[in-house]
């Protein structure tokens, strides 16, 4: 019986290293797919930050589209962060709305890959106008 033992766990020699050579790519896969969502979502958040900035200058009762584009720019300089790469800012404001999109790319864990993830964030509202007394 002891003889029989030895040899079955003669048979399984080499197994623990092959389990590991299979399972350790996967585990390593699902790490790096973890931390490219990471930069995916702090990007998704420096856009919207930016894009709120820029939207709140626009929208304001001086404002104007070139005033919340340089917000905007402004926010991501101070920011100084390279989570969105290549940001571009649009801003706009007509009689009734105005509002800034914010265009980016992600970091990428591993450049070369051919795997660009682009980033777009929009804030939109209403032009802050002067009613004067509305009675009581």
């Amino acid at each position: 019986m002891h003889q029989r033992r030895r040899h079955a766990l003669h048979g399984e020699r080499g197994a623990l290293a092959v389990e590991l050579a299979v399972v350790f790519p996967v585990l390593l896969l699902l790490v790096w797919i973890g931390f490219q969502l990471a930069f995916v979502f702090l990007a998704n958040r420096v856009a919207l930050a930016a894009a709120e900035e820029g939207a709140r200058s626009a929208r304001s009762y001086a404002g104007s589209a070139a005033a919340g584009d340089t917000r905007a720019h402004r926010f991501l300089a101070q920011l100084d962060s390279n989570v969105l790469l290549q940001p571009q800012v649009h801003a706009y404001r007509t009689s009734e709305r105005a509002g800034v999109v914010v265009e980016g790319q992600t970091q990428q864990l591993v450049p070369g890959l051919g795997m660009v993830l682009h980033v777009r964030r929009a804030v939109d509202g209403p032009v802050e106008r002067f009613r004067g007394d509305l009675g009581p």
